[in-house]
């Protein structure tokens, strides 16, 4: 049974995915990347020399894994930025504006630089090519506020637009019916890992529907259980999904 509880209570621990050499913050949209430069032999004694050296080693995986960060669960960033364009060169300019959040300096030597690219920031140009869905509705005061789907315990494939389907294979969210108007602002869903994290209740708002998600099928969609027939038919849900009032709960 999923409850959300609402009050003071403060945020759950982000959901986050390890990548080679550094993670993705789901929850906050963020990749993030530690590097340690610890020469200390001659000239490598010079903290400009391990900066520098670390800038490069950050630069390079910054570079690798903001190609490997899943749009869709069968789209990269790096498949658009590999096929040119204006979006493809778009995104590769915008790869390289990540920044170094902090440097720690160790007394015996070494220095430690964490660079953060705001993914959100970043890939929203790609949200809003693939988007097709209606012009950002107003809530309806009678209806739902928004959609929470508990995947806690699926091996879900974290990505910034997931598909959610019905057991038939209706689909019930993906990038097509997002709206552009919403991509501008925020991602189409919000990966937190408790149903009572202050945020969920932020984009799903107070009163939304609820339901338990089933399996991840072989392309990667979460496939929705009861009442996930209903929900594919229902004008609400589609509102719902095109402002972008969703929120999927999945394990830490």
């Amino acid at each position: 049974m999923l409850t959300v509880v609402c009050g003071a209570a403060l945020a759950s621990e982000p959901v986050i995915e390890d990548v080679s050499g550094g993670v993705i913050d789901w929850s906050a949209l963020r990749l993030e990347v530690t590097i340690t430069s610890n020469h200390s032999r001659g000239a490598w004694q010079d903290r400009r020399l391990q900066e520098q050296d670390a800038l490069d080693q950050l630069n390079a995986r910054m570079s690798y894994l903001a190609g490997e960060v899943p749009i869709t669960t069968e789209l990269t960033a790096g498949d658009i930025m590999s096929a040119g364009g204006d979006l493809g060169d778009r995104l590769s300019a915008g790869a390289d504006r990540w920044t170094v959040e902090e440097a720690r300096y160790y007394t015996r030597g070494g220095v430690e630089l964490v660079g953060v690219l705001d993914l959100r920031t970043w890939l929203w140009p790609a949200l809003v090519e693939l988007a097709e869905g209606e012009p950002l509705p107003e809530a309806e005061a009678a209806a739902a506020t928004g959609l929470l789907v508990d995947a806690r315990g699926l091996n879900v494939d974290l990505s910034m637009c997931p598909t959610l389907q019905t057991a038939s294979g209706v689909t019930v969210l993906s990038p097509v019916l997002y709206s552009d108007d919403a991509a501008r602002r925020r991602a189409p869903v919000l990966y937190v890992s408790d149903p009572a994290d202050p945020r969920a209740a932020k984009r799903a708002g107070s009163a939304p529907m609820m339901v338990q998600a089933a399996s991840v099928d072989e392309s990667g969609a979460i496939v929705l259980g009861t009442p996930g027939a209903r929900l594919a038919k229902d004008a609400t849900v589609s509102a719902i999904v095109s402002r972008g009032d969703v929120v999927i709960v999945v394990s830490p």
